[in-house]
């Protein structure tokens, strides 16, 4: 009979992941798979992936996510096989573009940053920074969701039209939206 330190079930990225760092350690490990690998059960195929840095899940996250990058380096230096590709973030030149504040708020519930991303991607505006919290509104004690944004409109944008549209989405989904010129 084999003795093993650790026996981790589901070798998708975090299980594979706990392998290689606990056989890295030389602890005796055994990985099972429910599936032949590799396969697409998971959360982990397919053939790209977009990893954040800024995020709004919370401060913790920032140092994993950096971490990661220097884990990818090492297995990357060890196996010889590039495993994850910075790409630059092309910007058009800055006269394009007109710096504007979004702000949103109301009570919270999902959707509510997918609905104001989409409306942004479909007229090619880009979010060039973005912060969300959530809060207990006074007296209630409600949830109430609240998102800024500095975004670069590009010039050849119809405002009005954008704060129409941003109009239909407040009266929807009761969210107050407020589309600003952002001050130099």
């Amino acid at each position: 009979m084999r003795n093993f330190d650790t026996i981790v079930c589901g070798l998708g990225a975090m299980g594979s992941a706990a392998v290689y760092q606990l056989a890295k350690r030389r602890n005796k490990v055994l990985g099972l798979e429910r599936f032949s690998l590799p396969h697409a059960n998971g959360s982990s195929h397919g053939e790209s992936r977009i990893i954040r840095q800024a995020i709004g899940e919370g401060e913790d996250y920032v140092p994993l996510v950096l971490r990661s990058y220097q884990l990818w380096r090492e297995i990357e230096t060890e196996t010889g096989l590039a495993i994850s590709i910075k790409t630059p973030v092309t910007r058009a030149a800055p006269g394009a573009f007109l710096p504007y504040k979004l702000t949103a708020s109301c009570m919270d519930h999902p959707g509510i940053v997918y609905q104001i991303s989409a409306v942004l991607s479909c007229v090619g505006i880009n979010i060039e920074s973005m912060e969300t919290k959530t809060y207990a509104a006074p007296i209630s004690g409600t949830p109430i969701f609240q998102l800024e944004a500095e975004i670069a409109v590009p010039a050849r944008t119809n405002i009005n039209q954008l704060r129409a549209r941003f109009a239909e989405i407040q009266r929807e989904e009761n969210i107050d939206i407020d589309l600003a010129a952002a001050k130099s």
